[in-house]
């Protein structure tokens, strides 16, 4: 499978009358319960999400460590600032 055809992701098209969400089904030329029921889709899709929530868990983690800085520092600010009068 081409990395193009992957790009083309949640793409609207009218297939036998309906209207589908297609990953890549839009190159299937299938409705998406047709593309879903094969192995590379399921495969796909376990190691797409597994991904994911990796990244998304390090980011995450990355986002809070950096806000914790920012609140220590603002907490550091006012007590100094509290102190001079």
């Amino acid at each position: 499978m081409r990395w193009s055809n992957i790009i083309s992701n949640y793409h609207c098209s009218e297939s036998k009358g309906r209207y589908t969400l297609s990953i890549h089904v839009y190159f299937e030329n299938k409705l998406f319960i047709e593309v879903i029921k094969t192995e590379e889709s399921i495969i796909g899709l376990i190691v797409g999400v597994s991904i994911g929530l990796f990244v998304s868990y390090y980011v995450a983690g990355k986002i809070r460590k950096h806000h914790l800085i920012n609140l220590e520092f603002l907490k550091n600010l006012y007590d100094r600032l509290s102190n001079v009068c």
